[in-house]
């Protein structure tokens, strides 16, 4: 496993303007086997190998870990059933993002679909489909909190990730958001009552809880009513340079490697490996 992947921790900070995203999308020590001023626009990929970016967003990837999770298997099984190995760079998700955009990797992951995103990028088949829920903590909130258009929750301070793709909707629907770069400062953020409410991926959140507060599970819940919107916002998949060498063609490579993975079983191996739901 080790082999196939190259992980870059970069010390950046993120003070950056509202695009990217923190941790759906926090950078460790830089690894010695590569020079800190090593940068993706200076490796060049050899033959049957493409640079592909993401970031820490347990339980679906680990950043720092021997076995970085289930998508990062996904998208390397899906590869390997078309001759391709790819590199796995980990940055903060708004550079992540960035070297996507700038052409210097092929494609950053798990990214949703949007609107806006399109309007930048290609996207791949769904590789998992996953559900964002709003957080909240019963110490604060005992009666919970209900909503029926977003609209209604303009009273409460939401919690939210740097460029997430709920970003444009929360800014239309007129909300109070505070943006940081981590799941682990909402949390926290929630547990302080310095928020009403967070959003992410439900799976993710507990993961984020379970370690922080793991005797105060229970002091969290979550709304009732999903974060859902039309299309396929919950559809993980690369999102995929324009500008990157042959992208075209690499999409099209990792399409059909995915849905050969899910036609030979091992695509459900991965998923019963990391305990995931089989979809």
């Amino acid at each position: 496993m080790k082999n196939k992947f190259v992980y870059f921790f970069l010390l950046t900070g993120m003070l950056v303007t509202l695009v990217g995203c923190g941790a759906l999308h926090a950078a460790p020590p830089t690894p010695t086997s590569i020079p800190p001023t090593v940068t993706p626009t200076s490796i060049t990929p050899t033959n049957g190998e493409v640079i592909l970016t993401t970031g820490d967003w347990p339980p679906y990837v680990f950043q720092g870990a021997d076995d970085p999770g289930p998508i990062p298997a996904i998208v390397v099984a899906a590869f390997k059933e078309v001759g391709i190995t790819p590199k796995i760079v980990f940055y903060p998700w708004v550079r992540a993002e960035d070297e996507v955009r700038q052409g210097n990797a092929f494609a950053a992951f798990p990214y949703a679909v949007t609107p806006d995103r399109q309007k930048e990028f290609d996207f791949s088949d769904s590789m998992y489909t996953v559900q964002a829920k709003f957080f909240y903590s019963k110490l604060y909130h005992p009666n919970g909190i209900t909503y029926n258009a977003l609209e209604d929750l303009r009273s409460y301070k939401i919690g939210a990730l740097l460029g997430s793709w709920y970003v444009t909707t929360f800014s239309n629907a007129g909300l109070q958001v505070e943006y940081v770069s981590t799941n682990d400062q909402n949390v926290q953020k929630l547990a302080l009552g310095r928020i009403d409410l967070m959003i992410e991926e439900e799976n993710t959140v507990w993961s984020v809880i379970r370690k922080l507060y793991p005797n105060d599970v229970n002091q969290f819940a979550t709304l009732d009513k999903p974060l859902d919107q039309p299309g396929v916002v919950n559809d993980l998949s690369l999102m995929v340079s324009r500008t990157y060498p042959n992208s075209a063609e690499l999409l099209q490579q990792f399409n059909t490697g995915l849905a050969a993975i899910r036609a030979n079983g091992t695509y459900d191996q991965i998923l019963a490996k990391y305990q995931l739901a089989k979809q």
